[in-house]
């Protein structure tokens, strides 16, 4: 574990949150978070079956969506992360514990490293939105190599730019 710069910010990285429901109602998970090219991103999660649970002891589908990756991203920001200074004598980190104005500058630099998407990658989804009129969502899911909501969400950006007509009340804006 080392001290990594992401934003205006330092972490201890790698580090791997604990992750349970209330009332037993989904299996534990432990979820790895690291920095990787200045963005704090999963890198890892690792489900278990909760013996006795169902029938059969087995992960689902509904376990691992269930898995809140993004808000405990943001959560290891705010309760990890400090702001540094660098200077010839080294680099030194702020810490103050319970400071609300330090965990909403922990929340924005978790936003600022989130996937973003440049006009390049707006053009391509609108074009190979425009080139599969049967599937556009999905042709742009498998293109990009996302997953099928991140898809829906770049074809809205596309639209927001212009790049697409807005949709039809048939679902094919194209």
């Amino acid at each position: 574990m080392q001290l990594k710069r992401f934003g205006d910010r330092v972490i201890a990285a790698p580090l791997t949150a604990m992750w349970g429901r209330r009332g037993n109602a989904g299996p534990p998970a432990h979820i790895t978070f690291d920095v990787i090219e200045g963005r704090l991103v999963c890198v890892n999660v690792e489900v278990r079956a909760q013996v006795g649970r169902r029938p059969v002891d087995e992960v689902t589908r509904a376990d691992l969506r269930a898995v809140p990756i993004d808000d405990l991203r943001e959560q290891m920001a705010e309760l990890w992360s400090a702001p540094y200074e660098h200077s010839e004598g080294g680099t030194t980190v702020r810490v103050v514990i319970g400071d609300e104005a330090q965990a909403r500058a922990s929340r924005r630099a978790v936003a600022a490293t989130r996937r973003s998407t440049d006009v390049e990658t707006l053009r391509s989804v609108a074009e190979v939105y425009r080139d599969n009129p049967h599937a556009p969502t999905r042709a742009v899911q498998e293109a990009l190599g996302v997953a099928h909501r991140t898809a829906g969400l770049y074809v809205q950006r596309a639209r927001e730019a212009g790049l697409l007509a807005p949709a039809s009340r048939r679902g094919k804006g194209v």
